[in-house]
């Protein structure tokens, strides 16, 4: 029986993983982290603005931090795209950028899907004791959107926080691309002009 190298398979994909592998699924990445950074502008602007109407501000300030929570995570998507797609912007600005997004995508958006996660988690036990309460002061003026919204929020954190994973990874393999020395042209050894005969 013929046993496979476990190093030796995993060299090999590495090996075909190659740099313009990389760099389109780190600009993917970052046109999800966009798509879905202007999403949750729009879905937590719209239920601010409703709870704000219903005289429900703990929710309502709860949406506004989110909102501009999500002006980071739109950021990190917006300079992945720029430093990936647009060749000619200057070098050093390109590297600034590139620079600010993998640190976002590899340290920023875990923190933020963190932050994130633990903002719609307290959401919803608020919305848990609201519904329940007997005391007139506690008890939510729309039950079923408080319900529905506190619910889709947690489900929005938990794919925000997979989103987080895989903004790491492509973060990282982005990283080794941009850092990645540049191969210099090997100096051609001199020779004189005249040629020298060796005679045997």
């Amino acid at each position: 029986m013929s046993s496979t190298n476990p190093l030796a398979t995993l060299s090999s994909i590495n090996d075909k993983i190659t740099d313009k592998h990389k760099k389109i699924f780190h600009l993917v990445t970052s046109i999800i982290i966009s798509a879905f950074s202007l999403f949750l502008f729009f879905y937590h602007f719209t239920v601010g603005v409703i709870w704000f109407s219903n005289l429900m501000v703990g929710y309502g300030m709860s949406d506004v931090l989110m909102f501009g929570l999500n002006f980071l995570t739109l950021s990190y998507g917006v300079t992945g795209i720029v430093g990936v797609v647009h060749q000619t912007v200057d070098d050093s600005n390109r590297k600034a950028l590139l620079q600010y997004n993998v640190c976002g995508c590899m340290i920023g958006l875990p923190f933020l899907s963190i932050c994130f996660f633990f903002i719609a988690l307290t959401e919803y036990g608020y919305s848990v004791i609201n519904n329940t309460s007997r005391l007139t002061m506690f008890r939510a003026i729309t039950p079923g959107l408080n319900y529905a919204h506190t619910t889709l929020a947690l489900i929005l954190s938990v794919f925000i926080a997979i989103l987080a994973i895989v903004s790491s990874i492509s973060g990282f393999m982005y990283y080794q691309v941009i850092t990645k020395p540049k191969p210099t042209p090997q100096q051609q050894p001199s020779y004189p002009s005249s040629v020298v005969v060796i005679q045997q």
